[in-house]
């Protein structure tokens, strides 16, 4: 699960990962709820994506 830090659910964001088998959570750092190719946290966006869709 993809979790943007700007969101204040990470919480209910975790237990909800911890029912889903084989998930794992991951917190970007970022204020934005989209993330533009310029946003620092644009690297990890992708490649967490890019592991999602080769897997």
């Amino acid at each position: 699960m993809l979790h943007f830090r700007c969101f204040r659910t990470g919480y209910a964001a975790r237990r909800t990962t911890a029912k889903i088998p084989g998930a794992r959570f991951v917190e970007l750092d970022t204020a934005n709820h989209l993330i533009p190719e310029d946003d620092p946290a644009w690297p990890r966006f992708l490649a967490e994506v890019t592991e999602i869709l080769e897997s």
